[in-house]
C-alpha cells in the first residue's frame, strides 16, 4: 500500500471524529435535495401550459443543464457516501481507512465531466440566443434540436477530456491512497486551478453576455411596437419575430439570475479554497479538514437552478393567470395572440 504513517494518522483522525462525517451527512443531504428540487422543476415545467420557451433548439439546452446539474449532485453524494463509509467501517490498520485512488478517479471524473458540461450548455444558449437574435425572421422554423445536442455532447467531450486528463489521469498514482476524495492534490496544482479559474470567469463572461443578448431585444421589442426600422418590411412574419423576442427575453431574464447565482457559489468554494488552507496548524485537524470539506459547496448550483426558475415560472404563471381564467388553459394561438396585443399595445416610452 502506497502512503505514509502520518497520512494513515490524519485519516485516523477524522475517523475517531464526528465534525467531518457530520459535514458529509449535511453535504449528502443537500445534494439530495438538489436532486429532488430539479426532478420538481421538470415535472413542473412538463406540466406547465406556459412554459418558459417554446423553441426546441433552447428546450434541448435547458433539459441538458438539467441532467447535468442532477448528475452532479449524485456523483457527490457518492463521493460523501463512499468517504462516510470508510471513516465509519470498522478496520484492522488506520490505513485501511485510506481512499482507494482508483475508485476516486471514476467518481471525480463523473463531476468534473458534468461541472463542464454545465459551464458549457449556459454557453451554448448563449449562442443559441444569439443567433436567434441575428436570424430572426426564420429562426421559429430552424428547429434543429440534433445539431445544437451534438454540439452541446461535442464540445463538453472535449472539454473535459482534456480537464480529465490533466487534473486526473496525468498526475494519479493509481496505486495511493488518499486521507481526502479530492481532485486538487500537489502534483495537479497548476492544472486544477486553470481548470477552476477557466470555468469561473466562464461564468462570468456568459452573465455580461447574457445581459447585452437582453439589452439587445429590448431594443428590438420597442423597435417592432413603434413600426420602425428595416423589419417593419416583414410584415407577414411579424408575428413570428416579435415572439422570438419575447421568448429570448424571457429566457434571459430566467437565466442571467442563475448564471450570477451560480457564479457566486462557485466563487465561494474556489475562495474558500484560498482561505482555509491559512488556517492549517491554528486550528484542529478534525476542524480544518470539515471546514475544507464544508466550502465547497458548488453543487448547490442546482438549488439556485431550480429555485430561480420556480420563482419566475410562479411570476410568469400569474402574469397570464387572466387568460386562463377567462378561456381555460392557455395554447399556442392564445399565446401568438397574446403576444400581438403586447407588441400593439400603444407605446408608453
Amino acid at each position: 500500500m502506497n502512503s505514509t504513517p502520518s497520512e494513515c494518522v490524519s485519516v485516523q483522525i477524522l475517523a475517531d471524529g464526528y465534525i467531518f462525517k457530520a459535514v458529509l451527512v449535511f453535504k449528502t443531504c443537500m445534494n439530495l435535495i438538489g436532486c429532488g428540487l430539479l426532478v420538481v422543476d421538470y415535472v413542473l415545467a412538463k406540466k406547465s401550459s406556459r412554459p418558459i420557451t417554446f423553441h426546441q433548439n433552447a428546450n434541448v439546452v435547458c433539459h441538458f443543464m438539467r441532467i447535468s446539474l442532477f448528475v452532479l449532485c449524485l456523483s457527490y453524494s457518492s463521493i460523501a457516501v463512499y468517504d462516510y463509509y470508510r471513516l465509519s467501517m470498522h478496520v484492522i490498520s488506520p490505513c485501511d481507512h485510506l481512499a482507494n485512488n482508483s475508485a476516486v478517479v471514476v467518481l471525480r471524473f463523473i463531476t468534473t465531466t458534468t461541472t463542464v458540461a454545465h459551464v458549457i450548455s449556459l454557453i451554448v444558449l448563449a449562442l443559441e440566443r444569439i443567433l436567434c437574435t441575428v436570424c430572426i425572421v426564420g429562426y421559429e422554423s430552424a428547429s434543429s434540436p440534433w445539431i445544437t445536442g451534438f454540439s452541446l455532447f461535442g464540445i463538453t467531450t472535449v472539454y473535459s477530456l482534456t480537464a480529465n486528463y490533466f487534473t486526473l489521469v496525468h498526475a494519479v498514482d493509481p496505486n495511493r491512497k488518499l486521507v481526502f476524495s479530492s481532485t486538487r492534490n500537489s502534483q495537479n496544482l497548476i492544472a486544477y486551478s486553470a481548470y477552476s479559474y477557466s470555468l469561473l470567469f466562464s461564468e462570468l463572461f456568459i452573465i455580461f453576455v447574457f445581459l447585452i443578448i437582453k439589452k439587445w431585444n429590448k431594443y428590438l421589442h420597442k423597435l417592432y411596437r413603434v413600426k420602425q426600422g428595416v423589419y417593419k418590411q416583414q410584415q407577414s412574419r411579424l408575428l413570428s419575430i416579435k415572439f422570438q423576442i419575447n421568448e429570448t427575453i424571457n429566457l434571459m431574464n430566467v437565466y442571467a439570475p442563475i448564471v450570477i447565482g451560480q457564479f457566486i457559489v462557485f466563487g465561494i468554494a474556489i475562495l474558500g479554497g484560498l482561505f482555509v488552507p491559512t488556517l492549517d496548524g491554528k486550528i484542529s485537524y478534525e476542524a480544518y479538514s470539515a471546514l475544507n470539506e464544508a466550502v465547497f459547496i458548488h453543487t448547490w448550483s442546482a438549488h439556485v437552478f431550480a429555485l430561480i426558475r420556480f420563482y419566475k415560472l410562479r411570476n410568469y404563471t400569474r402574469k397570464v393567470g387572466a387568460i386562463v381564467e377567462e378561456g381555460g388553459c392557455e395554447n399556442t394561438d392564445d399565446y401568438f395572440k397574446r403576444q400581438m396585443n403586447t407588441f400593439n399595445a400603444p407605446n408608453k416610452t
